[in-house]
């Protein structure tokens, strides 16, 4: 039950909802005893977990005063959620409720499990479908790509014979690029990543590792899947850490930044060589690199969406000096 708010009524939100199998009600506004039981939650946050935080704005301003709250504000988002979550868990659902005769949320909660059990859990496909950041890409002959890895199932197959001039509309875990959902005609598909080895692997890891190849490349260059992934075990368990710590705050990545890693990631990862076996051992993986020589005459075959193609390396090379003063 939810109120009126323009992020409740959106199709973005309801078909969250829907989703999950879960009836969504919406309540006339300004009634707000019609939803009296979050209207009470709210109520509760304020008396009991407000009270412990700097930079509160209480209930009004009357009660308020001359309270500096914006200069007392100091919580990010990460440890604002950190703490709601942390008070929801270790004290509202260990408090006796009045509504449940003097059980806390928790004794109920074992009592009705022990009584009816527990709906399944939602499977993967239908988790992606639901919160995956919901994204359109060109159906091509290897599936479809994102984050410059192509994905491909049976259904998109299928699809590609029929119809390969069409988009599809795909849902992806930015914490787990292993596998993404794809929509063909009016179903939900998983399709796996070509490339082996990357489940599990989020969106911040693959892109933290590809722009340090980048760079220390400083061309253009084919990535060969394998190297990635020994890149990727590289990570310090700091940045690791710091990746874990991001992911209490939902969707950080925008959807901007998603398309413009993906006109940046100029080539796709390749895994020809894992495929037939050939790929190099390496000790060091950062020095595993591919050189690519480029064809006179044009661009390089390894180009496979149009809007990705970007000009030779000699047009692209910086002509300002330290003394242009523009």
């Amino acid at each position: 039950m939810t109120d009126q708010g323009g992020a409740f009524v959106s199709d973005e939100f309801q078909g969250t909802v829907s989703s999950l199998g879960i009836t969504a009600h919406l309540p006339p506004a300004g009634l707000p005893w019609l939803r009296g039981h979050i209207e009470t939650f709210f109520r509760t946050y304020g008396h009991q977990l407000m009270p412990l935080l700097v930079g509160r704005t209480f209930f009004d301003t009357v009660e308020r005063g001359d309270y500096p709250s914006e200069q007392l504000a100091c919580l990010c988002d990460d440890d604002l959620i950190t703490i709601l979550l942390t008070y929801v868990v270790d004290i509202y659902h260990n408090q006796p409720h009045g509504s449940l005769g003097g059980e806390t949320p928790n004794q109920a909660w074992s009592r009705l499990v022990a009584e009816h059990g527990t709906p399944p859990v939602p499977d993967g496909l239908a988790l992606r479908k639901a919160f995956g950041r919901p994204l359109r890409r060109k159906l091509r002959g290897d599936g479809v790509l994102f984050a410059g890895l192509t994905y491909s199932c049976e259904a998109l197959r299928e699809a590609f014979l029929h119809a390969p001039e069409r988009n599809v509309e795909i849902r992806a875990d930015l914490r787990d690029i292993g596998w993404i959902a794809v929509k063909v005609g009016a179903t939900w598909h998983p399709a796996m990543a070509n490339q082996s080895g990357f489940d599990g692997i989020s969106y911040d890891e693959l892109q933290e590792v590809t722009r340090t190849l980048r760079i220390k490349h400083q061309r253009d260059a084919e990535l060969d899947a394998p190297m990635v992934r020994r890149a990727i075990e590289r990570i310090s368990e700091i940045n690791r850490r710091a990746f874990v710590l991001r992911e209490l705050t939902s969707f950080r990545v925008t959807d901007l930044d998603v398309e413009r890693n993906q006109s940046a990631l100029h080539f796709p990862l390749r895994s020809d060589a894992e495929r037939l076996g050939h790929a190099r051992p390496s000790s060091e993986p950062l020095s595993d690199g591919i050189q690519i020589v480029p064809r006179a005459g044009g661009p390089s075959e390894n180009l496979t969406d149009h809007h990705d193609q970007s000009p030779p390396a000699r047009e692209r090379r910086n002509r300002w000096r330290f003394d242009d003063e523009q």
